[in-house]
């Protein structure tokens, strides 16, 4: 439930909007890209990694054993702490979709 409201949140949304306009594939797919975003660095992220590793090298008794890479930070976020259980519900609703979409697609050509 709480991926609903992320998306909602990123997308500037309601959540029943949400909701009624994503398909649960879809909410999947957000899913994953939301846990892979909060830990894309951009440029802005390395400039202040830079900055406070000047900082912190000013009161170092030994600035040269201070690296710009330790003030990079790794977010973890609530979607990251799913179960193997969940992992695999998840796993298998989305092959159940592909199986679906494949034999939709299937009986269309038919008729």
């Amino acid at each position: 439930m709480l991926a609903w409201f992320q998306l909602a949140s990123h997308l500037g949304m309601s959540l029943d909007e949400t909701m009624r306009q994503t398909s649960y594939t879809q909410l999947l797919m957000w899913t994953k890209y939301l846990q892979n975003e909060v830990n894309v660095f951009h440029r802005e992220d390395w400039y202040m990694a830079q900055i406070a590793a000047e900082v912190r090298r000013a009161f170092s008794s030994k600035p040269q054993d201070v690296k710009t890479k330790d003030f990079i930070l790794d977010f973890k976020t609530g979607m990251d702490s799913t179960t193997d259980v969940e992992q695999s519900e998840i796993d298998t609703a989305a092959r159940m979709q592909q199986s679906k979409n494949f034999w939709s697609a299937v009986a269309q050509q038919k008729g």
